[in-house]
């Protein structure tokens, strides 16, 4: 994408996506408009996907259809929205065009789709005192056996299986995963299975924050995780 001279006003991005996943393909949108706008303001519903983000001047959250007042930002205002039956439904493309061509009218190039999350020296300093803490060495398997639409939800007998072959091959196995739960109207609810199902794991569940397991697949020599708001990160 060619992009002139900065523009110094302030421009606002509004997003009303609340899955974790959906908000990470949001950040080569983020990235492109900082260029545009070095003054970039995100309002959005759920923040962690952002926090830390340095294409961000400012973060914030609100909890309505739309935000009070976006005067200030006079027509300099990307609205990205979740709309099923719209000319462009998401269902149609992937969720990183969706969010170019809703907020700057164009698809990005390849090279410009990068997805990037943030993760700061404390989140490392906890994800490694958990390591140390369960004892686990450089051989493991971080796995997140989640429960989403039948589509995209393996069979129990599957990770069962899959998980003893790894711990047969002498590597640990952790298990991570977080149950969010956020009213799209057309979503079905999230879950995960349960970690007492996997013997001899070490389950991870609802104990790491989105940047402490954006470090902790960072650290990880292998992952398998199906098509949930994992996969992106």
């Amino acid at each position: 994408m060619l992009i002139g001279k900065p523009r110094l006003e302030p421009a606002l991005l509004i997003t009303t996506f609340e899955g974790y996943g959906d908000l990470v393909y949001h950040t080569p949108t983020i990235r492109i408009l900082s260029k545009i706008y070095p003054h970039l303001d995100v309002w959005c519903k759920r923040p962690e996907p952002f926090l830390h983000n340095p294409y961000i001047k400012k973060l914030s959250i609100f909890d309505k259809a739309w935000p009070d007042s976006t005067a200030p930002y006079g027509n300099r205002i990307f609205h990205v929205s979740v709309d099923s039956l719209a000319t462009f439904p998401h269902c149609n493309m992937h969720t990183v065009d969706l969010v170019s061509i809703k907020a700057l009218r164009c698809i990005l190039r390849n090279e410009e789709k990068t997805l990037q999350t943030y993760w700061t020296s404390q989140d490392q300093a906890h994800v490694n005192r958990l390591l140390t803490q369960h004892q686990i060495q450089k051989k493991f398997v971080v796995i997140s056996p989640s429960i989403t639409w039948a589509s995209r939800t393996l069979p129990l007998a599957f990770y069962q299986q899959i998980i003893q072959q790894i711990q047969k091959e002498g590597y640990q196995v952790i298990l991570v995963g977080k149950e969010i739960f956020y009213s799209s109207g057309v979503d079905t609810d999230k879950t995960l299975y349960p970690a007492h199902l996997f013997p001899q794991t070490i389950c991870l569940y609802n104990q790491l924050s989105f940047s402490e397991l954006c470090c902790l697949y960072s650290l990880t020599p292998i992952a398998i995780n199906t098509e949930n708001g994992n996969h992106p990160i």
